[in-house]
């Protein structure tokens, strides 16, 4: 798994920086034995389904500037986006994201899918806005622990 350079050169080292001192978990994306494979249930060109039997998703966010989300988002949840890139995978792992709709039928890249498989982030594809995705979310049952 690899950052596009503008992440390696420019976010990772102001990070570093801001998280020395603190107690983090270990980066899963340097440490490739913390990696799982789930086993997968349905995949096509547009979405892969994976068996993720402990995940629970308890709230939803919608945004597009990815270091919001990586404040903002929470552990647990669903990004709800346009950001179909490598760099989404990695702030979802870093935020605890669980599953993120791509909005407006955006493609899912090549680079993607394999990188969500190995950070256990589940990908969904739809046709709705991020607006009308949210509203769908909304109407769902929440999850109980």
């Amino acid at each position: 798994f690899s950052f596009r350079p503008a992440c390696q050169s420019r976010c990772k080292p102001i990070l570093d920086w801001m998280l020395q001192g603190l107690e983090v978990e270990a980066n899963p994306l340097e440490e490739p034995e913390l990696r799982t494979t789930l086993p997968i249930l349905f995949e096509n060109e547009s979405i892969i389904v994976v068996d993720k039997p402990d995940a629970s998703i308890l709230r939803a966010y919608t945004g597009d500037l990815l270091s919001d989300v990586m404040g903002h988002c929470g552990d647990e949840s669903v990004l709800v986006t346009i950001q179909n890139h490598l760099n989404t995978i990695a702030v979802c792992t870093l935020a605890g994201v669980e599953a993120i709709v791509i909005c407006h039928d955006r493609p899912v890249p090549d680079d993607m899918t394999p990188a969500a498989e190995r950070e256990e982030v589940a990908i969904v594809t739809t046709s709705l806005s991020q607006f009308e995705a949210s509203v769908a979310l909304a109407d769902l049952p929440p999850a109980t622990k």
